[in-house]
């Protein structure tokens, strides 16, 4: 999928313009879910083969390893921060995971840092040993510069209607772009 911007296309070139850098804060935006909570053991945000944040470093809380920060619009609890999804990079195990406080809509996010831009290609998503009861329907992954998300977002891929069937415990599933 192409996105454009001010006439620059995202996958290469338009009439000679260059591709633009990429985004240094990526927000996944939640929009529609099934269950009580929205529950991710890892989120890697893929440029082809190589999966961030965990490119720069492996999370340890909601700022470290520096320049990462993560952020949700909720949480269950402080042992489901938002950190915890961008921890566990194999997935498959249900101690680090983002849970939020209540169904959607609700957001998670990661600043990559300063100087850290990416174009992402793919997204994986794990769901947790939960994913039959509660799991994500609709969602968009948005990428910024400023990091408002006040208009200045590009939405980078958007889902289809997904169902429970598109979600299996401690496993992840991919959406390529």
């Amino acid at each position: 999928m192409a996105v454009s911007m001010n006439g620059v296309t995202l996958r290469g070139t338009t009439m000679g313009q260059a591709t633009p850098p990429g985004y240094r804060y990526l927000r996944l935006n939640i929009t529609g879910s099934v269950g009580l909570y929205i529950r991710f053991q890892a989120v890697k945000i893929m440029v082809s083969s190589t999966a961030y944040p965990f490119a720069i470093g492996n999370m340890t809380s909601n700022t470290l390893p520096t320049p990462l920060v993560a952020s949700a619009s909720s949480i269950y609890d402080s042992p489901f921060e938002a950190w915890r999804a961008f921890a566990n990079e194999a997935g498959g195990n249900d101690t680090y995971r983002w849970i939020s406080a209540s169904s959607a809509p609700q957001w998670l996010q990661v600043d990559l840092g300063s100087g850290n831009n990416i174009i992402p290609t793919s997204l994986q998503l794990c769901a947790d040993s939960d994913a039959a009861a509660s799991y994500v329907t609709d969602f968009q992954l948005l990428g910024s510069n400023i990091g408002s998300f006040t208009g200045e977002q590009i939405t980078l891929y958007t889902s289809a209607t997904l169902t429970g069937a598109n979600w299996t415990a401690n496993t992840f599933t991919t959406f390529t772009f």
